[in-house]
């Protein structure tokens, strides 16, 4: 029998973390009515229990919405989400992280964000952190974007030029999407903390004319395990997303300009610290870790490295 074309297709990648999962996909059994949807799980090659979980849910949900199972062998956040984005059949792509819950009405919020933009290429919502343990004192709202906290404020606008949305939290209309994917040349693979991923694929939409809306009732609970909540962590966390600009830059004239920026940036980072006027000192050893490895980067990069976007 062939399965009814769903208007909007979740996406949520995993990698070993089947408890995270499973508080995902339960979230669902209390949405509110939206359009025809389904759920696509990508298993990214886990070794746990990720695909007796998906099967169980698949089961448990079968009256609200499918769930359909994809395992992926390559490791790589953005391969998985490649493989989703084949996978899945919605006009409507939207992309859950396995350690995000939904709130109730987050289903309903996707199909009518798009409804009433019909000119959005995309959509993100507000991320609400769930620490496992108590906020260190040292998280201030400087350092939030480290951790994909995000919340605008309470109107739906465009997503300001210096905001994206955040991977845990994210929809993109297929039309617009067109051949565009992510990069695998970027993103985490395993333990690894590179990123950019999203925000080359989102410049490029951008660039093609595409909306980015942000939209306050598409609002998810993030999970942040313990072992992210250090100093260590954050700029490790810092210096991975240096990589990951480092290559997005094409060509030797980029490279140039982006190595131009960052001296600038960090003649002002320190002009700042030596005249007080810092709000956050651990966001100036951020900067600091995440600049000098954009240079150690480009000056390493091969001449014909992939960089993103990719076009299929």
């Amino acid at each position: 029998m062939t399965r009814e074309r769903p208007h909007i297709s979740v996406i949520i990648c995993t990698y070993n973390r089947s408890a995270l999962l499973e508080r995902a996909l339960r979230a669902f059994r209390d949405q509110a009515p939206a359009p025809s949807a389904e759920i696509v799980v990508v298993d990214n090659n886990s070794s746990d229990d990720t695909a007796e979980v998906t099967r169980r849910y698949a089961e448990n949900l079968r009256a609200i919405v499918p769930v359909i199972y994809v395992h992926e062998p390559t490791q790589g956040l953005s391969r998985a989400r490649n493989a989703g984005i084949e996978a899945a059949r919605g006009e409507i792509l939207a992309f859950l992280d396995d350690d995000a819950v939904p709130s109730p009405g987050w289903l309903a919020a996707v199909a009518d964000v798009f409804s009433a933009h019909p000119d959005a290429a995309a959509a993100g919502g507000p991320i609400e952190p769930e620490f496992e343990i108590p906020r260190p004192d040292w998280l201030g709202p400087a350092l939030e974007g480290y951790y994909s906290i995000l919340d605008l404020g309470p109107e739906t606008r465009a997503f300001p030029r210096k905001h994206i949305p955040f991977g845990a939290n994210m929809a993109l209309r297929r039309t617009s999407l067109g051949d565009l994917r992510f990069s695998e040349a970027l993103g985490r693979k395993g333990a690894s903390l590179e990123s950019d991923e999203e925000r080359a694929l989102f410049r490029q939409l951008r660039a093609d004319g595409g909306q980015i809306v942000y939209a306050p009732p598409m609002r998810v609970r993030h999970f942040v395990p313990r072992e992210r909540l250090s100093v260590d962590w954050l700029l490790a966390r810092s210096a991975g997303g240096g990589v990951s600009r480092a290559r997005l830059a094409k060509g030797p004239l980029q490279r140039l300009a982006l190595l131009v920026r960052i001296v600038l940036a960090y003649a002002v980072t320190e002009g700042v610290h030596v005249l007080g006027m810092e709000r956050d000192p651990l966001l100036r050893r951020c900067r600091k870790a995440h600049y000098a490895t954009i240079c150690r980067t480009l000056f390493a990069r091969g001449p014909s490295e992939p960089t993103a976007p990719e076009r299929q």
